[in-house]
């Protein structure tokens, strides 16, 4: 991970590395805003908590975050420079929840391409098993405004109301149906591999 800071009290610089289309690393790493080039790639996470009970832990991004302000998704963010798919989605989830996810649990069940104005960012899409409790969540603010614990059918209709952020109801179904499959929690890529994404 390569992060810089030049002075105490500034905010960390959050390196990408660049991708290529299939994924493999250029050896190439760009500061967050810079722009991509034609062929460059970078990679971000979707987590999934899903509770023994059947129902997902979801947050309401903050109301000045841009893109989709206020609207319900799973946590996640960019992958930074030298970490794998798995540590971000850990990270991530400890950043904006404070909850520390058993790593063991996390089944990689999708690959997603971008589309549109996020072309360029590519998507894994994890699922952990964890028997959470709101009470044990701590949001970051400046990412999070609220979470809620909610069902399938919930996440159906948030999605349909278009209160969701508008990526997942590319891979929702699918995610929902791998998700109520039995299995052990192994790092396995679904059917929905290669579908758009979007950027969270």
């Amino acid at each position: 991970m390569q992060k810089s800071s030049s002075q105490a009290g500034t905010r960390d610089l959050e390196f990408w590395d660049i991708l290529r289309a299939d994924r493999t690393k250029t050896g190439r790493t760009k500061l967050r805003g810079e722009a991509l080039g034609p062929e460059e790639f970078h990679l971000a996470v979707h987590v999934w908590i899903r509770s023994p009970s059947n129902a997902y832990l979801i947050s309401r991004r903050a109301l000045d975050k841009q893109p989709f302000p206020g609207a319900w998704e799973p946590s996640g963010g960019a992958v930074q420079a030298g970490e794998t798919s798995l540590e971000a989605a850990l990270r991530e989830v400890e950043e904006e929840l404070g909850l520390s996810l058993p790593r063991n649990e996390g089944r990689l069940v999708a690959q997603l391409n971008g589309e549109g104005k996020h072309s360029q960012t590519l998507s894994d899409v994890w699922l952990f098993e964890f028997d959470f409790s709101p009470r044990q969540v701590s949001i970051q603010a400046t990412e999070v405004a609220d979470v809620m614990v909610a069902d399938s059918k919930q996440i159906s209709t948030l999605i349909a109301e278009g209160k969701f952020v508008p990526y997942v109801a590319r891979y929702w179904p699918a995610l929902a149906a791998i998700s109520n499959r039995a299995g052990s929690p192994t790092r396995r890529a679904a059917s929905t591999s290669g579908q758009s994404g979007g950027n969270p």
